[in-house]
């Protein structure tokens, strides 16, 4: 889907011009750029090198969740999701509108941290989230 072609696209311009989206050139700052549809027209094969390689990663810990499970893990592999994604990762770039533009995500101030903490994770913007079905 688009989200998947969406994320090969960006680990291929990530080789070519560095991780962070915000320091790649204006044109390749959004997937939908004509830039962006150009270069992954042109660099197609890479593309699907990283397709293949996500496949490879889904299809190696399926097996290793079904060997888990028959092993007798009762719920198999545990996979620790983070809170939220990074400001210069795919998730902001390919979607800019799921955010908050300058909003950060922490969590508030108590006993132990009286100050709060800002984790530096971009907001999502809950109006577009819901719009859009999660």
């Amino acid at each position: 889907g688009e989200a998947f072609t969406h994320q090969a696209l960006f680990d291929t311009l990530g080789e070519a011009y560095g991780p962070a989206w915000h320091r790649w050139p204006e044109p390749y700052r959004s997937p939908a750029s004509a830039e962006s549809i150009a270069f992954a027209e042109s660099h197609a094969s890479r593309l699907d090198f990283f397709r293949w390689l996500y496949w490879q990663s889904d299809r190696q810990l399926g097996e290793v969740q079904l060997q888990a499970v028959a092993a007798g893990m009762e719920i198999g592999i545990y996979r620790d999701l983070a809170v939220g994604p990074d400001k210069a990762g795919a998730e902001c770039w390919s979607a800019p509108r799921h955010f908050i533009p300058g909003a950060s995500v922490g969590a508030p101030p108590d006993e132990w941290n009286p100050a709060g903490q800002n984790w530096g994770l971009p907001a999502f913007h809950p109006v577009t989230l819901r719009q859009e079905g999660y």
